[in-house]
């Protein structure tokens, strides 16, 4: 179940990128942002332990496995641009230091940076604040306070929305301190709260069966979260409406993910498919959305459904960031750069972006 979770969590990422979905199918693509990223951190927290490990081994192993590739990314990009004379050197210098969906080349680049923040963070706490956290009572009073912490935190930062300064950066400017902190340290609560909240629950995620009463809750859950009034959740936007319909419908739709992942996972090609999927989630995260981007925009003038070219732009960035996931792990060069240094074998796939390297 949680193979088809890693799997499953990273195809909701790209699907949230895909506007001509979100045009089509407002509803339910309201529903699946309240949910989508949320669920994400969650099953990277599921599959997080510190145990016999030090915070600065963690650090060290999580940067090799998630900042290292996006800084080889960012840089090469930044590269590029300069000799075309599209970036100049201070727009490199600020995506590597700054690294939020405002200032990187590639927006979706954020998830990387952010979450070796909300793994150092967590393991900190689970390392040298055990006190905090030794019974359920205290776990539980940790979550609320870190969830009420990450609204407020988020909201003292502008929506791209209401100040467009906040779609791209290019430069250090006073207007960086408006947009967010850097690793976008100011979704840290937010995103810590389901983080901590997969792992405080790891034990019985795993053992979770969903039968038909849980089933029915979830299949409720769903049509809460659809037929409810729209209230948007775009973490890298900075936008969490409510400091307590937001969580909720982001753990109801959570809910439903796991429902969903235990029926999908009783089918053991279904299993193997999605294990692929979350095997290489790692570069569909880093090297999907351009394509969808150049797909979106440019298929319309060829193919006049925007059914098919909906459908293309899911499918072709998803096979083209696994054949590049192909072509590394066949290059020495490659892997050395771009996969974490303890499975850069050609034999040994890498890590899914949820953080297995420290467990």
């Amino acid at each position: 179940m949680i193979d088809v979770a890693k799997g499953l969590s990273i195809l909701l990422v790209v699907l949230g990128h895909n506007s001509i979905f979100g045009a089509h199918q407002p509803a339910i693509a309201s529903a699946l942002s309240a949910f989508r990223v949320p669920f994400f951190f969650f099953i990277a927290g599921v599959v997080f332990s510190p145990q016999h490990k030090t915070l600065w081994q963690i650090l060290l192993r999580n940067a090799d496995a998630w900042l290292k590739p996006a800084l080889v990314v960012t840089v090469g990009m930044g590269l590029v641009g300069i000799i075309t004379g599209k970036v100049a050197f201070e727009s490199i210098l600020l995506a590597v230091t700054y690294a939020t969906g405002f200032t990187l080349f590639w927006p979706a680049l954020w998830f990387l940076p952010h979450l070796w923040l909300v793994c150092g963070f967590s393991a900190g706490l689970l390392i040298h604040g055990k006190g905090l956290v030794d019974n359920g009572f205290k776990k539980t009073v940790l979550l609320v306070v870190l969830a009420a912490l990450g609204f407020l935190a988020i909201n003292l930062f502008d929506e791209p929305i209401a100040n467009h300064a906040c779609y791209r950066q290019t430069s250090f400017s006073p207007m960086l301190a408006e947009c967010g902190l850097p690793f976008s340290a100011d979704l840290l609560f937010v995103t810590s709260f389901f983080f901590l909240g997969g792992h405080f629950l790891s034990s019985l995620v795993k053992r979770f069966r969903c039968t038909p009463a849980m089933l029915g809750l979830a299949l409720l859950a769903l049509g809460l979260l659809i037929g409810l009034p729209a209230l948007p959740t775009d973490l890298n936007f900075r936008i969490y409406s409510n400091v307590l319909t937001s969580p909720l419908r982001a753990v109801a739709g959570i809910f439903l993910m796991l429902c969903l992942c235990d029926v999908l996972a009783r089918a053991a090609w279904v299993t193997g498919f999605f294990s692929a999927v979350g095997q290489r989630s790692l570069f569909i995260l880093i090297f999907h959305l351009p394509v969808v981007f150049l797909l979106v925009r440019n298929l319309p003038r060829f193919i006049d459904s925007p059914l098919l070219v909906g459908v293309a732009a899911y499918v072709v960035p998803l096979a083209w960031s696994a054949l590049l996931y192909e072509v590394v792990v066949r290059s020495r060069l490659l892997r050395a750069v771009m996969l974490p240094v303890k499975s850069n074998s050609p034999r040994t796939a890498p890590e899914a972006v949820q953080p297995t390297s420290s467990h």
